[in-house]
């Protein structure tokens, strides 16, 4: 899905939440609090719905470099995500935390 805008991915980001058809990669725990049940969908939803376009950034995957990683930062957060399929979060926490 390379070339994909933010609008798009923040839009296919907030479908998955919604479909519940996300997974996590394994990390600590302290780095996804979606995937330890401290945030919900409906709250991780809200989050990533105000992220707007300056808060966000896109690189290539360090292991496939044909997959874009999302880096959203609204208010105070850290998400970090991609979209194959499904959306796949590697961090979902507070900002400042190491991410």
């Amino acid at each position: 899905m390379g070339g994909m805008g933010f609008e798009q991915a923040k839009a296919l980001i907030l479908a998955h939440l919604g479909a519940g058809t996300v997974r996590h990669e394994p990390r600590p725990a302290r780095k996804n609090l979606l995937q330890t049940g401290q945030l919900s969908l409906v709250e991780a939803a809200a989050i990533v719905a105000k992220t707007r376009g300056q808060e966000a950034s896109s690189a290539p995957h360090h292991q496939d470099p044909s997959i874009t990683v999302w880096v959203l930062r609204p208010d105070g957060w850290y998400i970090k995500c991609y979209l194959v399929d499904e959306c796949w979060f590697i961090s979902f926490q507070k900002a400042g935390e190491s991410p």
